[in-house]
């Protein structure tokens, strides 16, 4: 139950990241910048409203797909959250994410990256490129290969959660 609420909170957060980040941060957003008064108290209070509302939402569908339990149910279920999510953002902002991580990635860390990927340990990757086992773990940090991975199993779960035939 309270994994549920707090999953259910994060997700209303997430769809709200834009919005967030006017309300707290106004001055980075160059149409704000002619306004006599920035976004104040009511914007603010209105957001946490916003994301509380859709919270409850979202744990509401999630306790309703625990109780029906059915496959099709479940699967309708995931179809509809991404449905629901597209236009909210949240889809957007993990493919965002994961494009931002490989695209800080230099030609050093892809070459790093795609050994590890190909399934080859540090040492070897290490002895294989010519260079040291720190190296290699220097390289692998700044080209964010968990943070990679952990973005694309994200995605594959969003996405898979509509192709599987189980429900997860």
């Amino acid at each position: 139950m309270r994994k549920h609420s707090i999953i259910a909170l994060s997700l209303s957060n997430l769809c709200f990241f834009e919005a967030w980040r006017e309300v707290l941060s106004p001055q980075s957003f160059s149409y704000l910048y002619y306004w006599k008064q920035y976004p104040g108290y009511a914007a603010f209070v209105a957001l946490v409203i916003n994301v509380v509302l859709l919270a409850i939402v979202f744990f509401g569908g999630f306790n309703l797909l625990r109780r029906l339990g059915s496959p099709f149910w479940t699967r309708l279920g995931y179809f509809l959250f991404i449905v629901i999510l597209l236009p909210l953002g949240l889809f957007w902002w993990v493919w965002w994410l994961w494009a931002a991580v490989l695209n800080r990635r230099t030609v050093r860390g892809w070459e790093v990256a795609d050994l590890v990927d190909a399934g080859s340990s540090y040492d070897e990757a290490a002895k294989r490129l010519g260079v040291t086992q720190s190296a290699i773990s220097q390289r692998a940090q700044a080209a964010g290969i968990v943070e990679g991975r952990r973005a694309r199993e994200l995605v594959t779960h969003l996405v898979g959660g509509l192709l599987d035939d189980e429900p997860r």
